[in-house]
């Protein structure tokens, strides 16, 4: 057998090799993506599995003449993190997540006294409810200088992770099931001075992310 019919029988051989891979790998297949890291692909008998994560814009809080007086509202800023599941199969396909606040930079300090809460971070669950406990942070209610009552934790000084929700679980069979946590951070015009925190700000980032 010379040379050259010894390449055609090897790029024969190859190309069956890769016609006969791409069919048996890729006709169904499961697909995981979780965010901030590597989607990962399995062979799988006809079955389609995915599991998304979202996030809103970074909250941040700066407080100027231009933005905040006697006659202003108290500043809000507001965003979310969603947690997407997919599933085709009959049986219930489940997963858990967390969702942590990281505060990059906080230089807000208390006007009046630690009791008069000023930024106040309020948290809605995907059912709706509003979320009134979380480890290390004081549930509070603060009426601003219009008269609305704010609920929510303080977080006036509060610096670095904040975990909101640990191993929360989203589960589904044959559908998909979006879970939404809203979520809003309050710098409260209160009925007194507040030129301490003139120009101060805060800048936190929301994160999840998949535990099981």
């Amino acid at each position: 057998m010379n040379d050259k019919v010894k390449k055609i029988l090897m790029v024969i051989y190859v190309l069956t090799i890769v016609a006969m891979l791409a069919t048996s790998t890729f006709a169904y297949f499961t697909y995981l993506n979780v965010s901030n890291m590597s989607p990962k692909v399995e062979a799988s008998s006809a079955t389609l599995e995915m599991l998304v994560f979202d996030m809103g814009n970074a909250i941040n809080i700066h407080a100027s003449l231009d933005n905040f007086g006697e006659d202003a509202s108290s500043i809000i800023e507001k965003t979310y993190a969603s947690a997407e599941l997919i599933w085709n199969k009959e049986e219930i396909v489940e997963h858990t997540y967390d969702i942590s606040l990281n505060i990059a930079k906080n230089d807000f300090e208390y006007s009046i006294d630690e009791n008069s809460a000023e930024l106040i971070l309020t948290i809605t669950d995907p059912e709706g409810n509003e979320v009134t406990d979380i480890e290390g942070l004081d549930y509070v209610s603060v009426r601003d200088i219009n008269g609305k009552i704010i609920h929510g934790f303080d977080i006036t000084t509060k610096y670095g992770k904040i975990n909101i929700v640990k191993d929360y679980k989203i589960a589904t069979s044959l559908t998909a099931i979006t879970q939404i946590w809203n979520m809003e951070v309050t710098f409260v015009n209160l009925d007194a001075s507040q030129a301490v925190n003139m120009g101060k700000e805060l800048v936190g980032n929301f994160k999840i992310e998949k535990t099981s």
